[in-house]
């Protein structure tokens, strides 16, 4: 969503925890690291440092989008997600 973001390729969603937890489901993998016997595993989202130095943070896309020096303007919009039900 950010390299979408930072090219101008779509909005930056406001509610992007919302759409990552829809598209990342953290509930199958947490039930396949108990089925192991690995329940101790947790999912974060951390920081990662990029081949330039810079640091992106999972819990801070935003900031990231906004320190980058080569970029397209970006916008924000809240993203209307669907109930996620599936027709019959």
């Amino acid at each position: 969503m950010v390299q979408m973001a930072r090219w101008g390729d779509t909005v930056f969603p406001r509610n992007w925890v919302e759409v990552l937890e829809r598209v990342v489901r953290i509930g199958p993998f947490s039930t396949a690291t108990r089925e192991l016997g690995m329940s101790d595993i947790t999912h974060t989202r951390g920081s990662l440092r990029l081949f330039d130095g810079t640091v992106f943070s999972g819990d801070d896309p935003i900031s990231y989008l906004n320190n980058l020096e080569i970029k397209r303007d970006f916008t924000m919009a809240q993203v209307i997600l669907d109930s996620g039900r599936r027709a019959a």
